[in-house]
């Protein structure tokens, strides 16, 4: 039986947080400044036990303890023009992501916290198939994704102004995908993985400045029994591992007066190791962003946007099936006060996922390829 290596544009989504690449990867968690600020103040985090996510450093900011729980809606719609003879496609997805993380001080140096939260999954549904198909037969029909992350940080006050971190972080995936659906052939195929790695931060504050650096180890996924039968008999192998990026990012706060903090960011995303792993010719990425938080007393006014750059060259590299493009992000929210010392948070984010065009097997562009996001929060 001739075998086939086909990796598949689902895979991106797997992508750990905070990593942020251009593609179906978020940059933010399901925090109400997180998407608010388009990911751009997770580094420089020093109020809440979602430092545990966003920088293990941040986690010497809290007093006694602190608790955060927050719950993100995501909506994906996209439509591939084909150009001429090729197809054209569309998938949606609606998905609920969660955050949970709690942190405590244990003494005047150390602070540890943990976290549970969804750094992405998508259930993405092809209206006419995301690979195409030949009459009323689609290759690709249905797509689940999900990734679980549980995080384990310590933050340790170094001196006045500098403080370090570390997270353990173990990742669970889960995924199925759906071929040939209504024909005799159809298939289900679905896999899992759990696998560690690590991140570390650091975090210097300096009159009114506070900066923030972390890098992340990135992971890597093994896949056994992830490979379809063809009509024609033969075997696709959809993926054999997978290594997700690599990723250094560094922050700045700046206190413009006591009410008004402007922050900044950039990041650099090492795409070439996931695209070495799916036998992809990807570039390295490189972002920016910048964000603003405004205390006018009972709420706080945040807003934010960022920009990744694209792991694909040129179009001619980009295929159907993995078509990643740069990305922009913009958000606003707002927090105040509830239930005397509570933050109850609400935020939403527009993400422009590029236009992602083929020049290859297929040919074509998406003329709609966006995400929104909504969410609710609750801190302490």
């Amino acid at each position: 039986m001739q075998k086939t290596l086909a990796p598949w544009a689902i895979f991106a989504s797997l992508i750990s947080l905070p990593a942020t690449g251009a593609g179906l990867s978020l940059s933010q968690m399901g925090t109400a400044e997180s998407l608010a600020t388009a990911g751009v103040t997770g580094v420089v985090n020093n109020r809440d036990s979602s430092a545990v996510v966003t920088n293990p450093a941040g986690l010497t900011g809290i007093d006694d303890y602190s608790y955060h729980v927050g719950l993100q809606y995501l909506d994906l719609s996209q439509h591939f023009e084909g150009d001429q003879l090729y197809a054209s496609a569309d998938s949606t997805s609606n998905q609920l992501l969660p955050h949970l993380s709690y942190a405590k001080r244990i003494n005047d140096d150390w602070v540890a916290g943990i976290a549970l939260h969804a750094p992405g999954g998508l259930g993405l549904e092809y209206a006419s198939g995301a690979l195409g198909g030949v009459g009323d037969l689609t290759i690709l029909d249905e797509s689940a994704i999900s990734a679980v992350n549980l995080t384990a940080s310590v933050g340790y006050q170094v001196n006045e102004q500098l403080s370090l971190g570390a997270s353990l972080i173990g990742q669970y995936s889960d995924f199925s995908m759906t071929f040939f659906k209504g024909h005799s052939r159809e298939q289900e195929v679905s896999d899992s993985d759990f696998r560690l790695s690590f991140s570390l931060g650091a975090q210097y504050q300096i009159d009114k400045w506070l900066f923030g650096l972390t890098y992340s180890s990135g992971t890597e996924h093994k896949y056994d029994d992830l490979a379809f039968t063809t009509i024609n008999g033969g075997e696709i192998v959809i993926a054999e591992k997978m290594r997700t990026p690599r990723s250094v990012v560094l922050g700045a706060e700046y206190a413009l007066t006591p009410q008004t903090h402007l922050s900044a960011k950039v990041n650099w995303e090492q795409w070439s190791r996931f695209g070495d792993s799916l036998d992809r010719d990807y570039q390295d990425t490189f972002g920016i962003g910048a964000a603003v938080r405004h205390d006018l007393g009972s709420w706080t006014l945040m807003a934010g946007a960022s920009y990744d750059s694209s792991p694909i060259d040129s179009a001619s590299q980009r295929t159907i099936d993995l078509a990643l493009d740069e990305a922009w992000r913009i958000g606003v929210g707002a927090e105040t006060q509830v239930w005397g010392d509570k933050t109850l948070g609400i935020a939403y984010q527009y993400s422009d996922l590029g236009e992602a065009k083929i020049d290859g097997v297929a040919q074509g562009s998406f003329t709609k390829n966006r995400l929104h996001f909504i969410t609710a929060s609750l801190k302490y």
